[in-house]
């Protein structure tokens, strides 16, 4: 199996997979939130500076389809992160019962639709508040269910720095053509030109072709993003989850190989704001 045959063959599999939890449901039992209702802010919390060096992580937990599993993994190692980049969050008692152990955690919830009144979308969590919260919705929609993907969007003080630092949590639309998926790329990178300070853009981006993973890089890199490489065993990664930054250095980082309760690995990263 070569070439376009190959791909199609990836496509129907990824497909398959990702909607067989939907089966036999109807596109309208999908409600998308109006503009108003996108952006939830679960917590607050005072702090209103981040440090020039902080860890993240990033995660595309699978909406937390893992149970307790999930929530033992997440528990145990979310403190060590200064700033949390989740995807595929799920407002399910197992989630919300997380957020609210992390007690000194602000958490804001990005929706990209609600099903039988659970939310689904991006979610930013921190141990500083950030000043601004925003998010861009793509123009295209997913096949089958008809919903669209968010990127949550944050702007943040850094101690010692004069310029805000911009964060971008990306889920990427996933089963479409490439052309959709680069209209969301350069919508998110629009918001990129407008700011002068640091970057992270960072998520779960479905780059499971080249096509996509080449365009992501080479537009990225002409606005001064760098992508960050996490190596195991000497094969680098991620293929589907990408860290990318400006005006910040990644001092280490790592894929968290070991955990288990998501269809996809944390990226863990020490990261260092520069002035």
């Amino acid at each position: 199996m070569k070439g376009l045959s190959r791909m199609k063959f990836i496509f129907g599999l990824l497909l398959f997979v990702s909607l067989k939890g939907y089966a036999q449901v109807d596109a309208n039992e999908f409600e998308i939130p109006p503009p108003d209702q996108v952006i939830r802010e679960i917590r607050r919390v005072s702090a209103t500076e981040l440090l020039q060096k902080f860890n993240m992580l990033v995660w595309n937990i699978h909406k937390a389809t893992a149970g307790d599993a999930w929530s033992r993994d997440f528990l145990a190692f979310a403190l060590q992160y200064e700033l949390i980049l989740l995807q595929e969050g799920h407002t399910i008692p197992v989630v919300n019962r997380a957020f609210d152990t992390l007690v000194n955690y602000s958490w804001t919830f990005f929706t990209s639709f609600f099903f039988k009144g659970e939310a689904t979308g991006v979610v930013t969590g921190g141990t500083v508040q950030p000043f601004q919260s925003e998010y861009l919705r793509t123009p295209n929609n997913e096949p089958v269910i008809k919903t669209p993907k968010v990127t949550g969007i944050g702007v943040y003080h850094v101690a010692g720095i004069s310029l805000p630092l911009l964060v971008l949590n990306i889920h990427g639309i996933n089963f479409v053509n490439n052309l959709a998926f680069e209209s969301q790329i350069l919508q998110n990178l629009e918001r990129v030109k407008t700011h002068t300070g640091p970057v992270i853009y960072a998520g779960d981006l479905n780059t499971w072709n080249a096509a996509r993973k080449n365009f992501l890089i080479t537009k990225a890199s002409e606005l001064g993003l760098e992508a960050s490489v996490l190596a195991i065993d000497g094969v680098p990664k991620p293929i589907l989850d990408h860290i990318l930054t400006r005006g910040i250095t990644v001092e280490s980082g790592r894929t968290l190989e070991e955990i288990t309760s998501s269809d996809h690995k944390p990226l863990a990263v020490l990261l260092k704001v520069l002035e």
